[in-house]
């Protein structure tokens, strides 16, 4: 899904796909008008926290067909509650990374799902 609860249950973060954005909705007031969080090259699918309140978004490129030239195939992104990057993952144009929909990190490895696809560990 791609929603997230920051670690200190002070905001809710949601993706708008069709803008290629997350959302950030403060929950102690639910009249304030939500906040772009980050603008993405791609449009984004779930959202996973890991175990240090850092959260992956998936980047699905088969959705979005084609990115501006020079610009870098992410399929991944991963970012601090502050919405800072962290990491990035190039796809590098391989089909392999071609219907991304989720990335959960667990014990130093990340595992990359896709609707069409099996499962891919690659190392975090």
């Amino acid at each position: 899904m791609g929603l997230f609860l920051s670690a200190n249950n002070l905001f809710i973060l949601v993706n708008q796909s069709i803008k290629k954005q997350i959302l950030n909705f403060n929950i102690h007031n639910p009249k304030a008008t939500p906040k772009i969080f980050v603008e993405l090259p791609r449009i984004p699918d779930n959202i996973k926290r890991n175990k240090n309140g850092e959260f992956w978004v998936a980047l699905n490129r088969r959705r979005l067909r084609t990115i501006d030239n020079g610009t870098p195939d992410l399929i991944r992104m991963k970012f601090n509650e502050e919405d800072k990057v962290l990491k990035i993952l190039d796809g590098n144009g391989a089909l392999t990374f071609n219907s991304i929909s989720e990335v959960k990190e667990y014990r130093e490895k990340l595992y990359i799902g896709s609707v069409l696809k099996s499962y891919i560990v690659l190392n975090a």
